[in-house]
């Protein structure tokens, strides 16, 4: 269940950060600093929730080996 909730906020993160920097793109920039700011913040935490996820399917992959090998 914890790794649906970090790859759809890892999506979520993903996607509304991918839009934002599009519009500064086409817009000449951003409208302000808090825009830029919350990109990032949009970037960062995305990426923190893809590594959580990464690691723990990892793990799931580690563990599923090692019951095989048994």
């Amino acid at each position: 269940m914890r790794q649906i909730i970090t790859l759809a906020i890892f999506f979520m993160c993903l996607f509304s950060c991918a839009g934002l920097v599009l519009f500064f793109i086409w817009a000449g920039g951003p409208p302000g600093e808090r825009w830029m700011q919350t990109a990032a913040t949009l970037f960062v935490v995305g990426l923190t929730f893809f590594l959580v996820w990464f690691t723990e399917t990892l793990y799931r992959i580690r563990q599923s080996v090692a019951e095989q090998r048994k």
